[in-house]
């Protein structure tokens, strides 16, 4: 389980990246499970491009955009935990 301390990467070798219109799609190249991923999903996954302590990531968030720090962890967790069930974390 992911916490504030966890520090993630994303896994490139295990994704297929692809942009359609404004979104981004993550799909998992051994299970073909995808993510579709708004604006704020696209900004977290630009930002685990290399390791990352997922706290920085939330700290960037409610500074970026105003909101409440446990909305944002939790939705941030919530994310990433997708993410991770993709097998798209290191």
């Amino acid at each position: 389980m992911l916490t504030l301390s966890t520090i993630v990467k994303r896994n490139e070798d295990r994704i297929l990246i692809s942009k359609v219109d404004d979104e981004l799609i993550i799909m998992d190249i051994d299970e073909g499970a995808y993510i579709s991923l708004n604006a704020t999903g696209t900004i977290i996954w630009e930002r685990i491009e290399e390791f990352v302590k997922i706290e920085d990531i939330v700290q960037d968030l409610t500074e970026r955009f105003s909101v409440d720090i446990e909305i944002c962890t939790k939705e941030t967790l919530s994310f990433l935990n997708s993410i991770n069930s993709i097998k798209g974390l290191q």
